[in-house]
């Protein structure tokens, strides 16, 4: 299905649609000026092949009736394959889609398979397998998938399969002991689950995947946590999700009630079946996905047998199962087209992802349980992979297939980039450490000054202090005159923030043009309340949309008048004023990269799984030049591109680009020339971690991991040299995680060195923090204007284009509805930080 895109802006709009890459020549040496070499290990483990025997894919060309969901499928083929030892002796490896790879090649013919245990008059269980022989990979498909190392190679059909057999080779024994589909990403531990409270928990597994690089087969193995829905009962998990211990809470009287209609959110499509008492002694029922809530299910009617005789569920499980509902009066489920299920008789399947949004209550217990120190995250690793979480040695289909992998992480060869300088007011440069530095005695490098402002509380606190140190910090840092009056306090109206919005905007304005109409104030500070979307919603909207007024939140519990605090405020206050607060200087990037460029950050966001309620989101930042000069070269950051989109990207997005580009005006070309592109994929949604191997190559502050500025750009990377890994912010909480650079288009013909110090120096450059963040800044506010998008649209209509998430796949995108969004009058400024 294709996915509806919506694209916002804060420069001219580019068409952005998604790209591959081309082989790109860049110059790799020694080690370059300003760095040292820096040893670490990855999380890899080097996979070792014998000589492959020849093996058969098959398609699957019918399962007949059809299967919709991959797990059925999966069951089928493993009845079939019990069913016929004969056959499928040795087993035959299964792809959950449509291809069967085996070593014998007289498979090919028509199976029956009977699910259902017993002969049912309408044949219901009964599926016929068809399987036809389509070819066999030998070894030489091996050899190629195994030196496959650089992406740019074109592979065969042959070659493709041979990499999807080794995926699934490597998957068998977790696919055994964890029962996942082989499409899975991760396996989850089940039995070791944390509460994060509202009916979730966390649970610890494992990611593995296996990657041709370098000439050599790695295992990229990794820790995960996913929050999932709590199994057991199903009325445990409401009263948990809704914070409530007694069962009369969960008679609803209407599905009109806020909190059914909130429980109803929260529920839809979780998985669940009828308890063990209504089924004892038969084969276990398949968990289904609940499709909607029925307020009191006990009392529901539906007309029954051949007569249509009405029928209420109470007695329908009286007549039917013999069993009487304690609690008719609580709330039951539908479970496909006209099944009602009451809750006391469901049980939820373990193990289920949460795929919507966590509070922040819930993402805080989320970090604490998922922050693993680098040694014991190794440690862990490595103890799976020689144990029985992956059970490599004693998995019969890597021993059948002469395939082992190594229990020892790979060592790599990387470098430390020295720290770029940042600069303040004045030219004074400060000194980073370990990525980070301290704003105390500092003034913005290109101040603006505040003329107006005012302080707004929706959460009835006492703001004073907090008031006064934040102007105190203002002054400090030359944006507020000392002779300023203090912003005068308002007391919010939650019922209207916009009234109590308009009237601080008012009242701090510094005075009224000659047509009478008032100056705007610079920004207005709000207090919002703990838990408040709504509310930060519609002052977002009155002061990006409406009024053109930068809005700084802060949050009721967590503002404060520390220093350190009001500092990082007045970072963000000052950069949606339109204030530049530090530069990053690097001679040799600012003369032979950035100057006469644009440098740009794009990225793509997606809703959950599932949700076809609203848009994938294109956004587009850029750097823009005050005496509009004419620029030479354009270089842009990608966000949002897996590693199955390169191929496409550069086909679509790239190509959509340089047809733009050829298409200027030659009055706006510098020289007449077309301007040159450069272009770099940076992904942070990778599994691939370093760990340092030598005691004092950190400090305690970084907690035991690579510092700020490592450069991975060998040993594990693809052979061609255009990727590479830069970890450029220092790790303050479990392991860090860095990016990983793919050199798409290089017009230019920057070196290596040159796209890696220009990485590394816009790290230094986001508005909001006094550290290197881990992209660049072009990219971050790109990531930061995809989420920020919906504070563009009317807070009235944002119920209309789906404020939930996950399974309700009935509903579809009113695109619309979306595009009508209201364009921000801030396009020129930060007003996303």
């Amino acid at each position: 299905m294709n996915r509806s895109t919506l694209l916002t802006q804060t420069t001219p709009v580019l068409d952005l649609k998604a790209f591959s890459r081309r082989s790109i020549t860049m110059q790799q040496g020694p080690p370059p000026l300003g760095t040292k070499p820096f040893n670490a290990r990855a999380n890899m483990f080097l996979f070792h092949a014998s000589e492959t025997p020849k093996i058969n894919p098959s398609p699957l060309s019918e399962i007949h009736p059809p299967v919709p969901q991959n797990k059925r499928a999966c069951q089928i083929i493993d009845k079939l394959q019990l069913s016929h030892p004969a056959k499928f002796t040795p087993r035959a490896i299964y792809d959950g889609v449509a291809i069967m790879f085996s070593t014998r090649d007289d498979l090919g013919e028509t199976y029956t398979v009977n699910m259902a245990g017993k002969v049912r008059p309408d044949g219901r269980g009964i599926f016929r397998v068809s399987i036809t022989r389509v070819g066999m990979l030998d070894p030489q498909h091996f050899k190629a998938a195994l030196s496959a190392s650089d992406k740019n190679l074109q592979l065969s059909g042959e070659h493709q399969d041979a990499v999807s057999l080794l995926q699934l080779i490597v998957k068998q024994s977790a696919i055994r002991r964890h029962e996942i589909l082989p499409q899975a990403r991760y396996f989850l531990s089940l039995s070791e689950s944390i509460d994060i409270s509202r009916g979730l928990s966390v649970c610890r597994g494992f990611s593995q995947s296996i990657r041709p690089l370098c000439g050599k087969l790695l295992v990229n193995i990794d820790t995960v946590h996913i929050a999932v829905y709590k199994g057991g009962h199903l009325g445990d998990l409401a009263l948990a999700f809704l914070n409530e211990r007694n069962l009369r809470v969960l008679m609803f009287e209407s599905s009109t009630d806020r909190r059914f209609r909130e429980l109803q959110s929260f529920l839809k499509g979780v998985r669940v079946r009828p308890i063990e008492r209504l089924w004892q002694g038969g084969n276990p029922p398949p968990y289904k996905p609940i499709k909607k809530l029925i307020p009191q299910a006990g009392r529901h009617t539906f007309p029954k047998g051949e007569d249509k005789r009405e029928t209420s569920v109470e007695q329908h499980f009286r007549e039917k199962y013999g069993y009487t509902l304690q609690q008719p009066l609580v709330f039951g489920v539908q479970i496909g087209q006209s099944a009602v299920l009451p809750a006391e008789v469901c049980e939820v399947a373990r193990g289920q992802p949460y795929r919507k949004r966590l509070v922040p209550d819930q993402q805080s217990k989320m970090i604490t349980v998922s922050k693993m120190d680098p040694p014991k995250k190794l440690q862990m690793i490595k103890n799976a992979v020689a144990g029985d979480e992956f059970n490599y040695a004693s998995c019969d289909v890597m021993r059948m297939s002469g395939m082992s992998v190594s229990h020892e992480a790979v060592d790599v060869n990387g470098w430390m980039f020295d720290e770029p300088q940042v600069q303040y007011g004045r030219n004074r440069p400060v000194r980073v450490n370990m990525g980070g530095w301290n704003l105390k005695g500092q003034q913005f490098y290109e101040p603006r000054l505040i003329n107006g402002w005012a302080v707004v509380d929706f959460a009835s606190t006492e703001p004073q202090r907090f008031v006064d140190k934040l102007a105190s910090n203002l002054r400090n840092l030359n944006i507020l005159r000392p002779a300023a009056p203090p912003p005068p306090v308002f007391s919010g109206n939650r019922q209207s923030p916009e009234s109590s919005l308009q009237g601080a905007a008012q009242e701090a304005s510094p005075g009224v043009y000659p047509d009478g109409s008032r100056i705007k104030p610079s920004f207005l500070v709000v207090i919002l309340p703990k838990h408040a979307p709504e509310i930060r919603h519609r002052v977002k909207y009155w002061g990006n949309v409406i009024t053109g007024i930068p809005t700084q939140c802060v949050r009721d519990g967590k503002f404060s008048d520390d220093d350190q605090y009001c500092n990082n405020v007045c970072l963000k206050i000052h950069a949606k004023i339109g204030g530049i607060n530090s530069r990053t200087y690097a001679k040799a990037i600012v003369d032979h990269v950035v100057n006469n460029g644009i440098v740009a950050g794009c990225d793509v966001s997606h809703p959950p799984p599932g949700n076809q309620t609203r848009p994938s989101v294109a956004s587009l930042v850029s750097s823009y030049d005050r005496g509009a000069l004419n620029f030479e070269r354009v270089i842009m950051f990608r966000d949002g591109v897996s590693d199955g989109e390169l191929r496409k990207v550069r086909e679509e997005e790239i190509a959509s680009i340089k047809r733009l580009l050829h298409q200027m005006p030659n009055h706006l070309r510098k020289d007449g020339k077309v301007p040159k592109l450069v272009f770099i994929v940076v992904t942070k949604r990778h599994h691939v971690r370093f760990f340092p191997t030598q005691r004092g190559q950190t400090s305690r502050a970084v907690d035991q991991n690579c510092p700020a500025g490592f450069v991975v750009d060998r040993d594990i990377v693809y052979s061609t040299p255009m990727d590479f890994y830069l970890l450029s912010h220092a790790g303050l909480i479990g392991t860090s995680r860095p990016s990983h650079y793919i050199v798409l288009e290089n017009e230019c013909n920057f070196s290596m060195r040159q796209i890696q110090e220009l990485s590394y120096v816009l790290c230094h450059n986001y508005a909001a923090a006094t550290r290197s963040v881990s992209i660049p800044a072009p990219v971050y506010y790109a990531d930061r204007l995809c989420a920020y998008v919906e504070y563009n649209m009317d807070p009235n209509t944002i119920d209309m284009v789906g404020s939930t998430t996950g399974s309700e796949q009935q509903q579809t995108c009113d695109l619309s509805l979306w595009k009508a969004a209201e364009r921000s009058q801030l396009s020129d400024q930060l007003y996303f930080l």
